[in-house]
């Protein structure tokens, strides 16, 4: 049976990433795990309710087939992605922004996301917004290496997408449908 993408992040993690995590956000390491641990589920839901829209899971698509087409594959330097962004440097590169695109495509859940995360973990919404960018390099790439092996089209993201909220949900209950669905209305 395949991993599920979260599990697939979740081991890329060491103590050294988090702790740099923690570090840069100013917060302890069980904070910084406590957060990721909120933070990816959270995304990872949001993401599959924005590839519901053809338009968000083609753009989707477009980056997977990027990563996809890197030699290496980013996934394989994910010591590298996590210091690219935790370096005090990285505010000033020319480097895009993967929390600007992943707001981008998550639209009006990131505020939810965020919400989710905060009060979850007790972060501050401009530590999620900084702890976003540091895990969506690294959650877009898990993603791209599970759909790798070939041209991915937006259909296909959906269905990934939709498949690993199911189940999540399964397994929470529908938590995390809740999360997004704070007014009741069944978006």
């Amino acid at each position: 049976m395949a991993s599920s993408i979260l599990e697939d992040f979740t081991s890329q993690l060491d103590s050294d990433s988090i702790s740099s995590i923690a570090r840069q956000l100013g917060v302890d390491s069980d904070v910084a795990s406590k957060a990721i641990g909120a933070a990816v589920p959270a995304l990872l839901s949001g993401l599959s309710r924005a590839a519901e829209d053809p338009q968000k899971s083609e753009r989707l698509a477009e980056v997977i087939n990027q990563h996809e087409a890197h030699e290496g594959g980013l996934l394989d330097q994910l010591t590298d992605i996590f210091k690219q962004f935790t370096a005090p440097e990285a505010a000033s590169s020319q480097q895009p922004d993967p929390g600007a695109f992943l707001k981008d495509i998550l639209g009006s859940h990131t505020n939810q996301v965020e919400k989710g995360v905060g009060k979850t973990s007790g972060l501050s919404p401009d530590l999620v917004g900084q702890l976003i960018k540091y895990l969506a390099p690294v959650l877009l790439s898990v993603i791209a290496k599970q759909m790798s092996g070939g041209d991915v089209d937006g259909q296909a993201v959906n269905q990934k997408l939709s498949h690993q909220r199911e189940q999540m949900e399964q397994g929470w209950g529908k938590s995390l449908g809740r999360l997004f669905d704070q007014d009741h209305d069944g978006d």
